[in-house]
């Protein structure tokens, strides 16, 4: 399973909860709650996880076992499973939404320098972009001939066989 794209509860969005259990309106199932003091005073509110009673901020919905911790769900995030090159394109993307780019598709130009932020730090993650897109550019061109080339075999075979 990957947690990025998993359904989750998070503690963030439930707030304060004055009783030991949650009942989940959609799958009923009772998920009980902890809480710790914190460090300047208050509390701070905690499932537990259905399965192996570990404190958690964050539940995974899991068909088989519930509302369960990342590590009983055996949980993976994209990142530590993705490919080099999606690892690039990931990068790349955050680097334009970091200067502004409402749609960081790399079809759009390169986007300017915000406002309040140091031309050095522009210039550098610029430098840092561009590099991070030649690299992926090049690595399309390189393999683009195979992909098409697969694409027009499986497309033959798909015509003979109707």
């Amino acid at each position: 399973m990957i947690c990025d794209h998993a359904n989750k509860l998070t503690i963030r969005s439930l707030g304060p909860w004055p009783e030991d259990t949650l009942r989940h309106a959609y799958s009923h199932a009772n998920i009980r709650l902890t809480t710790t003091t914190a460090g300047f005073g208050g509390t701070r509110t905690w499932f537990l996880c259905s399965r192996c009673d570990r404190r958690c901020s964050i539940l995974y919905d899991n068909p088989a076992s519930g509302w369960v911790c990342r590590i009983c769900a055996s949980g993976h995030y994209a990142s530590e499973v993705e490919a080099p090159i999606d690892r690039m394109y990931r990068r790349a993307r955050k680097l334009r939404c970091r200067l502004g780019q409402h749609d960081p598709d790399m079809t759009f130009p390169f986007p300017g320098k915000p406002v309040g932020m140091h031309w050095s730090t522009y210039l550098r993650l610029r430098k840092e972009g561009l590099a991070l897109e030649a690299r992926l550019l090049d690595h399309m061109r390189r393999n683009l001939p195979a992909l098409l080339r697969r694409r027009m075999i499986d497309q033959s075979l798909s015509m003979e066989a109707d």
